[in-house]
């Protein structure tokens, strides 16, 4: 067989030829028998199949852990590995509390190893086909923090991609997405609204997310009244609505208009700049124009052309820009 590739190749060289006696034999076994076993794996080492057994497994893992593991001893291990050291594999009985976290740490290593394969958009095309966003959707709902933020992660980076985003929408991946913004964990929240303006780069994406329930007035909440990273997010997520739609109903129009005129006073400059970059959008319209007049946020924007920050004195000017802009012939 090597003597065919070798033609191939087109090599003329000739090779070494091995020894092939008893003494070249005990060197061998010498050489290798100097070197340390493998180690025993620790059953929650999560590892993945190759090319498209990978996907199906990291669903399994996902979704019923103890499919993937050997429990007739009440030991947790996987069926593909054999223990030796009894004492390294204990018992854990159902429902105790060893074996629901050894669980958890099998999924926070499956989502792991799925965001790694996520960054590969051939890889993204197979978990969407094998149905791993139903069970990133499950997992988005999981009592332990971490997993609810790698499956919000995998999730964002799923919808990146076209056929990604067409399979959310057929899952209700959004409104999962949108009833996560209020979140009890940080980092949980602000991983959701980066997914979600993911999400919202495509026309499809912010229809779907307007549609559901109160989720611009939650976004205008949130810009409001949580902490300066996740405003910062939530400002950027409106912006990339308003971008693509800024034609919304008068009622939440008013609304954003409202509580936009407040941020501008805030400390942080970039919350102020994300604030005049929405009011910008928002007077687009005629109507953005006079509301925009009527919360008094031209007073505001003015004073923000003196601001310290260039980028919010000219985010500030460019929305001047559009409230003035035809005026006149709005008031005439």
């Amino acid at each position: 067989m090597f003597s065919v590739i070798r033609k191939i190749q087109g090599r003329t060289d000739i090779p070494v030829k091995q020894e092939s006696n008893f003494e070249a034999n005990c060197r061998h076994i010498a050489k290798f028998e100097v070197r340390e076993n493998v180690k025993d794996t620790h059953p929650s080492t999560v590892t993945t199949a190759f090319g498209r057994g990978a996907c199906p497994k990291l669903r399994r893992l996902l979704d019923e852990p103890e499919r993937e593991v050997d429990i007739s001893s009440g030991g947790v291990s996987f069926t593909s590995y054999i223990p030796e050291d009894k004492n390294f594999h204990p018992s854990f009985p159902k429902h105790s509390d060893e074996r629901r976290e050894l669980i958890n740490v099998i999924r926070q290593k499956t989502l792991y190893s799925l965001i790694e394969m996520l960054h590969d958009p051939i890889n993204v095309s197979e978990a969407v086909t094998n149905g791993l966003v139903a069970s990133l959707n499950a997992r988005c709902g999981d009592g332990n923090a971490c997993i609810r933020e790698y499956a919000v992660i995998a999730l964002g980076m799923i919808a990146e991609s076209h056929l990604g985003l067409e399979e959310m929408c057929a899952c209700n991946s959004i409104k999962v997405l949108c009833d996560m913004m209020n979140d009890e964990d940080h980092a949980t929240r602000c991983n959701v609204f980066l997914s979600l303006i993911k999400v919202c780069y495509t026309p499809k994406g912010v229809e779907v997310a307007l549609a559901q329930d109160r989720s611009f007035e939650v976004i205008i909440e949130k810009a409001r009244w949580d902490d300066v990273e996740v405003k910062n997010l939530s400002l950027e997520l409106m912006y990339a609505i308003l971008k693509i739609q800024p034609e919304l109903e008068v009622d939440r129009r008013h609304h954003a208009i409202k509580h936009l005129a407040l941020i501008l006073e805030e400390d942080e400059p970039q919350l102020r700049q994300w604030a005049c970059n929405n009011l910008m959008c928002l007077s687009i319209l005629d109507d953005g124009k006079q509301l925009c007049i009527a919360e008094h946020s031209v007073p505001l924007l003015v004073k923000l052309l003196e601001d310290e920050e260039s980028a919010v004195r000219a985010a500030a000017a460019g929305t001047l820009m559009n409230i003035t802009v035809m005026l006149n012939l709005i008031i005439t």
